[in-house]
């Protein structure tokens, strides 16, 4: 089950954030596995959560990360959460995870859009050159 916590940061203000660490389905064999793989192919990115190579961009999310790549920001917060003392910046997210992390946000009630983006929306927002 997913919880909004709220963290504060080197100020005091507010931000949310859900803890998405029950989801992963990987294990540390698998997880080193998926790297290796990743590493002998060209992918466009790496899922955080299972380090699988995502290979289509239209496909792929980002994810706010504070203190491990288990713990997500609610993307509206981004700049209170940049002074938290545990910020991490955006990371991937592949499809496999995302579906679960949705799913998990469906049941407790909370909007995944609020903490995960969908890339093609990210660089519509942030073009690239």
């Amino acid at each position: 089950m997913i919880e909004v916590s709220t963290c504060k940061n080197h100020e005091g203000a507010e931000y949310h954030s859900i803890d998405i660490g029950n989801l992963k389905r990987v294990s540390n064999e698998m997880y080193e596995a998926n790297e290796d793989r990743y590493t002998q192919k060209v992918y466009f990115g790496q899922c955080v959560q299972c380090a699988k190579g995502i290979k289509n961009r239209e496909n792929s999310f980002q994810i706010i990360c504070d203190y491990n790549c288990e713990i997500l920001v609610k993307r509206s917060h981004y700049e209170i959460a940049k002074t938290s003392p545990g910020f991490m910046e955006c990371f991937d997210l592949g499809p496999e995870c995302a579906r679960r992390v949705k799913k998990a946000c469906k049941e407790s009630g909370v909007d995944w859009k609020d903490y995960i983006m969908p890339y093609k929306k990210l660089t519509d927002v942030y073009p690239t050159k």
